[in-house]
């Protein structure tokens, strides 16, 4: 048996089963592996392994130019101000725009995580001649190279503050953001030559660059000089994920660089030109290249300070960031909002954390009132109100995309066991050799070769390997000019590719000692954990869930009847919260009165499931397939007054109606029934019962226009839905609700879109027959298993 969540010790991974000739006597384990274990070898960060230099270190520092120059990247890093250091005169490259600040240069305090005061020599503030939103506040720039960051594998961070006097006399703490001074110019900055913008060229062997800022904050005149300086984040660079669960998959991301650089290319030195057109192809929300996140964890890094899963997160008025946190229960603490607008609400559901949780719905606070504060360049926020270090943040954001998620590679090992021992190079193919590649071949730039041990090739991506482009890529169909005598596949390929750029070689392993093995005799129930554990188990249960067997809080071992327990199925109208006369107390109650002593009662209420009927899908004008103009119509048969009282009186006693029978005066009260009715259309047929992770495949129709006085309704697709170009059949099932809780749902029924011959369906109307049972609710059975000793 292996833990494969540290998150929650109750998600267990079986890798093999205690035969029952077998008696266990020991459990041995160890912390489960995460992003940490990634291990990313750059060759171009090693003086003596670079291959490409204008990919290197060796560019990453800063120069003196003129107006216009050139440069190896896309971007790039460009300033006109400096600061005077014991060491002389320093450029710096990053600037804090403050809007409210007081107009006293004098409040202004820079700090560390430490909260120790930052030497003035280190930065500059500049107080700016521009309009205000208030009129009695002042704009200020203060202008540094402090640079904030954190490691997510040991959880160390530097980050600093910055501390003022705002216009209202009140003294403001916030996150230090890193904006570049400079920045590409738009076009609706017109012939403003005040701006600090520039524009680029591509051209055959790099870029060049044209500065427009002409006209000082005084009025002046300004003709230079700029410094220029290349960082990581422009270059083509691989990055671990932030956060993962040994569950999940875990891939690289390379940011969105561009570079040219020269090396050889058919034994001539040349100049190629490296990108990632395949970064264009990504999801985007709206616009390239802002995304949309509904819903996702963040890191937590000390109990004010949260990093967020991405950076260049957006907060302005259009794309407010709202934020949940919760304990580790996933019970709402607190959570606020940038949203100007009034009684905002989180209302995402958590149970793609834990299966078992509801949809949450929260009332957020004004972050502003609360004194959160972002540095959106970094994805790093402060929150004043302390939270517990085992808390859970989520957040609902847009933000700026910078990277590609290169998920091709799948790192974790549980999912991968390619890279178990082995390790994989990860590479850019050049635009230039994209254009030599035949029609119908996708010119995906970014690709991986896993190797093992011995420098053989075992698995790749690039085509250009393959024997045969239509078969599985791996050794048997790599090409023989890389079989060759006397060296390896791997050797080979790095001596012919020399028209790559390596981004490294990336290998998954566990950095742990012997030591740090988790050995537990399992033989004495409670007899191998000190005191001291006993008293801290929950916070140990994090690192070493194996801890919970051993515990004297454990049920492992404990005495339990045999055949002890019963599952009871009873009508739900039977409730009081269902217009019954019963609480679940008394129904409990009355059930163990007629149990045999040291019994336990599973007990299920239900009601009659709603059945779908019929289904029309009337395809929209001058449509050749599903689109957001056709049209579904469903009847179904539901939970009604009339249906709930027949099924009850079908259920009552042979002997009739008398004092104490749970359903006397059934005629004469109200019976709950569904209030509305959920409809979900999806796909992907469920394997199994809709779950947590099958319900993802299902997207549910918000806006349904539904008939006065029958069972039925009518509705468009969800645009989300229809973003699958390749659908083929749709499947659909509707819940009843009441009182905003989902009941049990309908069977569901599939509807395909092609006829036998392969051929879309097109007609002005179209009804298709509905196949039956594709997925029934799963049957409860519960086994009880004990030995008698």
């Amino acid at each position: 048996m292996r833990i494969s969540a540290s998150e929650d010790h109750r998600q267990l991974l079986y890798t093999g089963l205690v035969r029952g000739r077998q008696v266990p006597i020991s459990y041995i384990g160890m912390q489960n592996s995460s992003p940490s274990n990634i291990k990313i070898d750059d060759i171009n960060e090693v003086a003596s392994g670079f291959r490409r230099r204008e990919n290197s270190f060796t560019v990453r520092h800063s120069r003196r130019v003129g107006r216009s120059f050139t440069a190896p990247t896309r971007d790039i890093l460009i300033t006109d101000q400096v600061i005077q250091t014991p060491f002389g005169s320093t450029p710096v490259f990053y600037t804090h725009k403050i809007e409210d600040a007081s107009g006293d240069l004098g409040t202004i305090v820079l700090r560390d995580h430490l909260f120790n005061e930052i030497d003035p020599s280190e930065w500059s503030s500049i107080l700016s001649g521009e309009a205000a939103a208030n009129a009695n506040a002042s704009v200020v720039y203060i202008n540094h190279n402090l640079h904030s960051s954190f490691d997510s594998e040991d959880g160390s961070y530097t980050v600093f503050f910055l501390e003022y006097t705002n216009y209202e006399g009140d003294r403001k703490l916030v996150l230090l953001d890193q904006k570049p001074i400079y920045r590409r110019a738009a076009i609706e900055d017109g012939l403003d030559i005040s701006l600090r913008t520039y524009t680029t060229r591509k051209r055959d062997d790099g870029f060049s660059y044209v500065i427009l800022f002409r006209r000082d904050e005084n009025g002046a005149i300004f003709n230079g000089p700029w410094y220029v300086k290349v960082i990581e984040d422009f270059q083509l660079k691989l990055h671990k994920p932030l956060l993962a669960t040994p569950n999940e998959r875990w891939s690289l991301s390379v940011s969105d660089g561009e570079v040219f650089s020269s090396g050889l290319v058919d034994g001539e030195v040349a100049v190629s030109h490296f990108s990632i057109p395949e970064y264009h192809l990504q999801n985007f929300n709206p616009v390239e290249p802002k995304k949309f996140v509904k819903k996702k964890e963040c890191f937590l890094l000390d109990k004010n300070l949260v990093a967020l899963p991405f950076r260049k997160v957006l907060t302005g008025a259009a794309t407010p960031v709202s934020v949940l946190v919760t304990n580790r229960g996933l019970e709402p603490k607190f959570g606020f909002t940038t949203s100007s607008e009034a009684d905002q609400f989180w209302d995402e559901r958590l149970d793609e954390w834990d299966p078992a949780h509801r949809e949450v719905m929260y009332r957020l606070s004004s972050a502003e009132a609360l004194g959160v504060s972002f540095s959106p360049s970094t994805g790093l926020m402060h929150v004043p109100v302390d939270m517990e270090l085992d808390d859970r943040v989520f957040v609902q954001a847009f933000y700026e995309q910078d990277r590609f998620e290169y998920s091709a590679l799948n790192l974790n090992p549980i999912h991968n066991s390619d890279l178990l021992g082995n390790r994989s190079l990860v590479y850019v193919v050049s635009e230039e050799r994209l254009a030599t590649y035949p029609a119908g071949v996708a010119q995906f730039a970014v690709n991986h070769l896993i190797f093992g041990k011995d420098n053989e090739i075992i698995s790749f991506t690039d085509h250009e390997l393959a024997t045969d482009i239509n078969a599985e890529f791996n050794y048997a169909n790599l090409k023989n000019a890389y079989k060759q005598a006397g060296s390896t596949s791997y050797e080979q390929f790095l001596a012919g590719r020399t028209d790559i750029l390596i981004l490294g070689v990336v290998s998954t392993a566990r950095r742990q000692r012997i030591q740090d093995l988790s050995v537990i005799d399992i033989r004495e129930q409670g007899g191998t954990l000190t005191k001291e554990i006993e008293e801290n188990i929950i916070e140990k249960l994090s690192d070493y869930p194996e801890l919970l067997w051993l515990s004297e809080s454990s049920v492992s071992g404990a005495p339990l009847p045999v055949q002890g327990a019963i599952q009871i199925r009873l009508p739900r109208t039977l409730l009081s919260e269902a217009g019954g006369e019963f609480t679940r107390e008394e129904i409990e109650e009355t059930v163990r009165r007629y149990m045999a002593l040291g019994g336990y009662p599973i007990i299920e209420y239900y009601l009659p499931k709603p059945v779908i009927t019929s289904s029309v899908l009337t395809f929209g004008d001058n449509d050749t397939g599903l689109s957001g103009t056709s049209l579904f119509e469903l009847e179904w048969t539901g939970v009604s007054q009339e249906q709930a009282k027949l099924f009850e009186e079908s259920l009552k006693l042979q002997r009739g109606p008398h004092e104490g029978d749970p359903f006397r005066h059934a005629e004469d009260r109200t019976i709950d029934t569904a209030s509305s009715y959920n409809i979900y259309i999806g796909s992907i047929l469920a394997e199994r019962d809709i779950d947590s992770r099958e319900q993802r495949n299902y997207f549910k129709v918000e806006e349904v226009t539904f008939a006065a006085d029958s069972l039925s309704a009518s509705f468009a697709p969800p645009a989300e839905f229809l973003r699958d170009q390749s659908i083929k059949k749709v499947y659909i099932y509707i819940v009843p609700v009441h009182n905003g809780q989902e009941w049990e749902r309908s069977e569901i029924i599939k509807i395909d879109l092609y006829d036998s011959a392969g051929n879309m369906r097109v007609t002005d109307k179209v009804s298709f027959k509905i196949n039956g049972r594709l997925a029934p609710a799963a049957e409860v059975s519960l086994k009880l298993q004990a030995r008698i000793q």
